[in-house]
């Protein structure tokens, strides 16, 4: 075999290498964030409002909401922030849970990140509100962590 056919392998098996390298490596962080979302669900379940920060970059991570149907939604304009949220999970005196159809993370590549899920919330056991969540992540030192949350809000009454 000649130099640049035995070049042209050890290429070639280094990119294959790197490549599935790289697989796994986005694999393992959409597991990352998919447990990183899977958290704030936690954090509403059980009341613990700091899962909800540690998930998010800083507690004035931006959270926006557009509402579908007839829903009102008027308590959600002071849930704009990471802060808002956690406040209200911990302030509440109602027993609000959330679970979710599906969380996915999409687009995981150079340290950043988008994770969507459909969730659903009951309020002291009565259906609330479901929609679509739309969180967009970076990747720190510290690991993954949302920059931002956008979702929709429609009344659930199926």
């Amino acid at each position: 075999m000649n130099m640049k056919k035995q070049i042209s392998l050890i290429l070639l098996f280094f990119f294959l290498l790197l490549t599935k390298t790289v697989s796994s490596q986005e694999k393992n962080d959409a597991k990352l964030l998919e447990d990183l979302a899977n958290s704030i669900s936690i954090g509403v379940n059980t009341k613990n409002h700091n899962l909800v920060l540690d998930a998010f970059i800083h507690p004035s991570a931006l959270i926006y909401s557009t509402f579908k149907g007839s829903f009102n939604g008027a308590y959600s304009e002071s849930l704009n922030t990471a802060l808002g949220l956690s406040d209200f999970i911990k302030n509440s005196d109602k027993e609000v849970k959330q679970t979710f159809e599906f969380v996915k993370a999409e687009k995981v590549s150079e340290g950043r990140a988008i994770v969507t899920t459909y969730y659903y919330v009951t309020i002291d056991g009565q259906k609330s509100h479901k929609g679509d969540e739309l969180y967009s992540a970076i990747k720190t030192k510290d690991g993954w962590k949302f920059v931002s949350l956008i979702f929709t809000l429609e009344s659930w009454t199926d």
